[in-house]
């Protein structure tokens, strides 16, 4: 059956919404599930169990690679040759049929016809248009219907140029949806891989988190493993754990049994307090957190959202997005980035493959015009200290310690909804911070002018870094708030945001 160009982006939204509903489910719950059950290799059904819905897990990963392949083949072997030569041909069948001069110019003088063609097809697709002096004035001079003939050139190239358009953005939709496939296979075979073996079992752990129990006279079950990434966790089911959130000392002496400092997660669980108490192993720097913004001269909405949340990992990512233009669209934009990043990486989803996905939703919201917003994600591991920075078309990045600024550079990508896969990758940077060392993230605005200020960009950009160099407190609150100043009291032309982060040893 055939399906015309109009319903092309409606079927590729639905295949997408299917596809990243399929995703998001099996993400979290098999995450969860696989914390509660063995090793690879153990005895006894839940073994089996594990390793059937690993196995289920890969061929599904394998069934989006092969559904993502055949698209794309097919799209490829369907695509149809728009030959410019064509303008003239089709116009020339209206006009020069019924002339009384076409045997003579299509058949005597036809090597000469067809090179005044060629000749001009260069120029009228440059301009977009085809104009009488364009024509060899031998050529004008001995066509009767010099006027038919033009307007029927025009007429063609329009239609030519339209139809060239609409497979250039037939053509990103098709690529932004085979994106999503390849993420989403992506992300299953992460699934997968952590079913086969990324959960460790701490057996010896496990026995002394019962002993200590037993000490107190608690009755629970008790699981202690590392799940991604390394990061010790235990989990208490029982209706006497509340005595844990109540009093920090039974914390830190079940710490001291299992030798290793426990902390409890930042975001609930869900689950009702007195059922289950989940535990995990805190990390050795500490992350505070500081932003601020103002709309642009005139506005009264800021376009640029932001966000910063930590997950169990022990990661806490940054983000700080722009929205094309100014006021409310551009906000609900920027908000919309921010949320659905924020999701994939709260449910596990790598941030490449994230920013990825994200770049292929963009463009395929952009239907009816373009659609794009600049990114910036900062992931700091809180155990290591290393921080790795993924841009969109963002500013650059400030890093702080002691007096001296290194600046991270934007990079070549282009905002998230622009570049069309395999051109779709963001910018990468990695770097390391310590205690007592600031982050700084930027939106455009922070280090911009109005064009009747006396500053240069480059001046303006040299101020900022030397603000952030002399800053001598320790509030992230309070250098960002100095920075959406002095960028509001320079004359920025855009909105400003500034959101920055101070590294310390965990007390």
């Amino acid at each position: 059956f055939a399906v015309s160009s109009e319903a092309v982006p409606a079927i590729l939204y639905e295949a997408f919404a299917a596809s990243v509903v399929f995703m998001l489910l099996p993400a979290s719950f098999i995450s969860r599930l696989s914390a509660f059950l063995p090793e690879r290799g153990a005895p006894g059904g839940a073994a089996r169990a594990r390793e059937y819905t690993r196995r289920r897990v890969a061929e599904t990963s394998r069934a989006f690679k092969d559904l993502r392949d055949a698209a794309r083949s097919a799209s490829e072997s369907g695509r149809e040759t728009d030959d410019p030569a064509l303008i003239f041909s089709r116009a020339a069948d209206t006009v020069c049929r019924r002339c009384e001069k076409s045997a003579r110019c299509w058949q005597e003088e036809y090597n000469d016809t067809r090179d005044v063609m060629n000749n001009l097809t260069p120029a009228i697709l440059r301009r977009g248009s085809l104009e009488k002096g364009d024509y060899p004035a031998f050529f004008a001079s001995a066509c009767v219907k010099l006027d038919s003939l033009t307007y029927a050139v025009n007429c063609e190239l329009r239609s030519y140029i339209y139809r060239r358009q609409m497979k250039n953005r037939l053509r990103s939709r098709q690529k932004a949806a085979l994106g999503q496939y390849s993420g989403v296979s992506d992300i299953l075979v992460g699934i997968s891989s952590e079913l086969g073996g990324g959960v460790v079992i701490e057996a010896e752990l496990e026995a002394r988190a019962r002993k200590y129990l037993k000490s107190l006279g608690i009755a629970a079950d008790v699981a202690v493993f590392r799940g991604r990434g390394g990061r010790l966790r235990a989990e208490i089911c029982g209706a006497e754990i509340n005595a844990f959130r109540r009093d920090r000392a039974m914390l830190d002496k079940l710490s001291a049994a299992l030798g290793v400092r426990l902390c409890l997660p930042e975001r609930k669980t869900g689950r009702p307090e007195g059922v289950r108490l989940e535990l995990l192993e805190a990390e050795p720097l500490s992350a505070v957190v500081g932003a601020a913004k103002l709309s642009r001269r005139g506005g009264e909405v800021c376009g640029d959202s932001g966000a910063y949340f930590k997950t169990d990992e022990g990661v806490l990512h940054i983000l700080l997005s722009d929205g094309m233009g100014s006021g409310e669209a551009a906000a609900k934009l920027s908000a919309d980035c921010v949320r659905i990043l924020e999701r994939f990486l709260r449910s596990g989803v790598a941030p490449g493959t994230a920013l990825r996905m994200l770049n292929g939703i963009m463009l395929l919201r952009g239907e009816d015009e373009t659609v794009c917003a600049t990114v910036d994600l900062m992931c700091v591991n809180l155990f290591s200290g290393d921080m790795t920075l993924f841009k969109y078309g963002a500013a650059p990045t400030y890093i702080k310690s002691g007096s001296s600024v290194e600046r991270v550079t934007r990079g070549h990508s282009l905002a998230a909804g622009l570049g069309a896969p395999p051109d779709d990758a963001p910018d990468c940077a990695e770097a390391s911070l310590s205690h007592g060392m600031f982050a700084v993230a930027v939106s455009d605005g922070a280090a911009s002018v109005s064009g009747e200020s006396e500053l240069a960009p480059d001046e303006s950009e040299n101020a900022l870094m030397r603000l952030i160099a002399e800053y001598e407190g320790d509030d992230p609150r309070e250098l960002a708030l100095a920075i959406v100043e002095a960028a509001e009291a320079r004359g920025a032309d855009d909105d400003i945001t500034a959101i920055a982060v101070k590294i310390s040893r965990r007390e």
